[in-house]
Protein backbone atom coordinates (compact mmCIF):
# COMPACT_ATOMS: atom_id res chain seq x y z
CA UNK A 1 0.00 0.00 0.00
CA UNK A 2 1.14 3.10 -0.69
CA UNK A 3 1.74 5.80 1.49
CA UNK A 4 0.26 8.50 -0.74
CA UNK A 5 -3.02 8.75 -2.63
CA UNK A 6 -3.42 9.06 -5.88
CA UNK A 7 -4.27 12.45 -6.27
CA UNK A 8 -0.99 13.41 -4.59
CA UNK A 9 1.08 11.36 -7.01
CA UNK A 10 -0.29 12.97 -9.97
CA UNK A 11 0.36 16.69 -7.93
CA UNK A 12 3.83 15.66 -7.25
CA UNK A 13 4.24 14.67 -11.09
CA UNK A 14 2.41 17.72 -12.56
CA UNK A 15 5.26 19.72 -10.27
CA UNK A 16 8.22 17.83 -11.48
CA UNK A 17 6.99 18.32 -15.41
CA UNK A 18 6.49 21.94 -14.74
CA UNK A 19 10.27 22.00 -13.22
CA UNK A 20 11.09 19.85 -16.81
CA UNK A 21 8.92 22.71 -18.72
CA UNK A 22 10.92 25.77 -17.17
CA UNK A 23 14.54 24.22 -17.56
CA UNK A 24 12.87 23.48 -21.44
CA UNK A 25 12.31 27.18 -22.39
CA UNK A 26 15.87 27.98 -21.05
CA UNK A 27 17.79 29.22 -23.87
CA UNK A 28 21.40 27.28 -24.14
CA UNK A 29 22.83 30.32 -22.86
CA UNK A 30 21.11 30.80 -19.82
CA UNK A 31 21.40 27.26 -19.25
CA UNK A 32 24.79 27.32 -18.56
CA UNK A 33 24.87 30.81 -17.27
CA UNK A 34 23.01 29.17 -14.30
CA UNK A 35 25.11 25.84 -13.88
CA UNK A 36 28.41 27.99 -13.74
CA UNK A 37 26.53 30.43 -11.03
CA UNK A 38 26.14 27.36 -8.83
CA UNK A 39 28.25 24.46 -9.92
CA UNK A 40 26.96 21.64 -8.18
CA UNK A 41 29.02 17.63 -8.12
CA UNK A 42 28.00 14.26 -7.01
CA UNK A 43 29.59 12.53 -3.64
CA UNK A 44 31.89 10.86 -6.22
CA UNK A 45 33.08 14.21 -7.68
CA UNK A 46 31.64 14.54 -10.90
CA UNK A 47 29.61 17.32 -12.16
CA UNK A 48 25.89 17.48 -12.83
CA UNK A 49 25.02 17.56 -16.13
CA UNK A 50 23.77 21.36 -16.86
CA UNK A 51 20.23 20.09 -17.26
CA UNK A 52 20.19 18.25 -13.94
CA UNK A 53 21.64 21.77 -12.25
CA UNK A 54 18.94 23.94 -13.54
CA UNK A 55 16.32 21.32 -12.23
CA UNK A 56 17.91 21.43 -8.80
CA UNK A 57 18.30 25.29 -9.02
CA UNK A 58 14.13 25.03 -9.74
CA UNK A 59 13.29 22.68 -7.15
CA UNK A 60 15.47 24.11 -4.13
CA UNK A 61 15.71 27.00 -2.49
CA UNK A 62 18.92 25.90 -0.39
CA UNK A 63 22.55 26.88 -2.05
CA UNK A 64 23.34 23.19 -2.94
CA UNK A 65 27.18 22.22 -3.50
CA UNK A 66 27.78 18.20 -3.55
CA UNK A 67 24.88 16.33 -3.84
CA UNK A 68 23.95 12.18 -3.26
CA UNK A 69 21.60 9.88 -3.01
CA UNK A 70 20.48 7.98 -0.10
CA UNK A 71 22.83 4.85 -0.89
CA UNK A 72 25.64 6.56 -2.59
CA UNK A 73 25.93 8.81 0.77
CA UNK A 74 26.35 5.84 2.41
CA UNK A 75 28.78 4.37 0.31
CA UNK A 76 31.23 7.18 0.85
CA UNK A 77 30.44 6.79 4.58
CA UNK A 78 28.00 9.49 5.07
CA UNK A 79 24.40 9.17 6.29
CA UNK A 80 21.83 11.48 5.41
CA UNK A 81 20.70 13.20 8.81
CA UNK A 82 17.50 11.95 10.66
CA UNK A 83 14.68 13.85 9.92
CA UNK A 84 16.03 15.52 6.42
CA UNK A 85 13.80 15.65 3.28
CA UNK A 86 15.48 15.95 0.23
CA UNK A 87 15.32 19.37 -1.06
CA UNK A 88 15.20 18.18 -5.40
CA UNK A 89 15.21 14.95 -7.75
CA UNK A 90 17.62 14.29 -10.43
CA UNK A 91 17.08 12.68 -13.61
CA UNK A 92 19.59 9.43 -13.77
CA UNK A 93 20.10 6.74 -16.34
CA UNK A 94 18.58 3.81 -15.58
CA UNK A 95 19.39 1.92 -19.00
CA UNK A 96 18.54 1.33 -22.75
CA UNK A 97 15.79 -0.40 -23.94
CA UNK A 98 15.99 -1.43 -27.79
CA UNK A 99 12.24 -0.78 -29.43
CA UNK A 100 12.83 -3.78 -31.72
CA UNK A 101 15.30 -6.83 -31.29
CA UNK A 102 16.64 -6.60 -35.09
CA UNK A 103 17.48 -2.89 -34.82
CA UNK A 104 20.68 -1.45 -34.44
CA UNK A 105 22.76 0.69 -31.88
CA UNK A 106 20.60 4.02 -33.15
CA UNK A 107 17.32 2.72 -31.91
CA UNK A 108 18.28 2.63 -28.34
CA UNK A 109 16.91 4.83 -26.20
CA UNK A 110 18.03 6.05 -22.52
CA UNK A 111 15.32 5.45 -20.15
CA UNK A 112 15.74 8.41 -17.03
CA UNK A 113 14.31 8.20 -13.53
CA UNK A 114 14.11 11.04 -11.30
CA UNK A 115 16.31 10.33 -7.91
CA UNK A 116 15.96 12.44 -4.60
CA UNK A 117 19.14 13.38 -3.98
CA UNK A 118 20.48 15.22 -0.57
CA UNK A 119 23.39 17.95 0.24
CA UNK A 120 26.31 17.20 1.76
CA UNK A 121 24.84 19.69 4.82
CA UNK A 122 22.44 17.22 5.46
CA UNK A 123 24.33 14.61 6.11
CA UNK A 124 26.84 13.47 8.97
CA UNK A 125 30.25 10.86 9.20
CA UNK A 126 28.60 7.29 10.51
CA UNK A 127 29.01 6.39 13.88
CA UNK A 128 31.64 3.86 14.03
CA UNK A 129 33.68 6.58 11.85
CA UNK A 130 33.33 9.21 14.39
CA UNK A 131 34.76 6.78 17.04
CA UNK A 132 37.69 6.22 14.72
CA UNK A 133 38.50 9.78 14.40
CA UNK A 134 38.93 10.45 17.88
Amino acid sequence: MSKFSDTEKQAWRAKMRGFVDQVSQLSPEQRQALSQRMPITTCEGHPLSVFNQCFLAMQSPLSLTIVAGFQQWKKSGRMVSEGQHAPGYIYVPIGKIKKDEDLDKESERVHFRLVPVFDISQTEVFAADKTQAA
